[in-house]
């Protein structure tokens, strides 16, 4: 039987074809799993604005060090930190992509 979820997956980026739209750079991708193109052509919106990376770069960077007291400000910067990876696998579908690619597997599996 086939793992549930392949145990690598790829992302290529095409980071010099990069544009911005409404604050955010959006780049061309490709992901592979396991070595095969499951999404050839697909774009990936940064998660985070300008002002939402200048937060995190704040907090960081200089809260512990410089403003240990400015904790509503780090608050603010830990909850968009959190919802980084979250953004990420909403924008890529992932989730949706490995349970296609499973049952791909699975039928192709059955035909043997």
């Amino acid at each position: 039987m086939a793992p549930l979820f392949p145990e690598r997956i790829t992302i290529y980026a095409k980071s010099h074809l990069a544009e911005q739209i409404n604050e955010r750079l959006v780049w061309p991708i490709k992901i592979l799993t396991g070595g095969i193109t499951v999404v050839q052509s697909c774009k990936l919106k940064a998660p985070l604005t300008n002002a939402e990376k200048e937060e995190c770069r704040w907090y960081l960077e200089n809260f512990v060090a410089v403003a240990p007291y400015s904790t509503t400000r780090a608050q603010k910067a830990v909850k968009v930190l959190k919802s980084y990876a979250e953004a990420l696998q909403q924008d890529l579908n992932l989730l949706r992509l490995l349970q296609t690619q499973v049952v791909l597997s699975q039928t192709n599996e059955e035909r043997w």
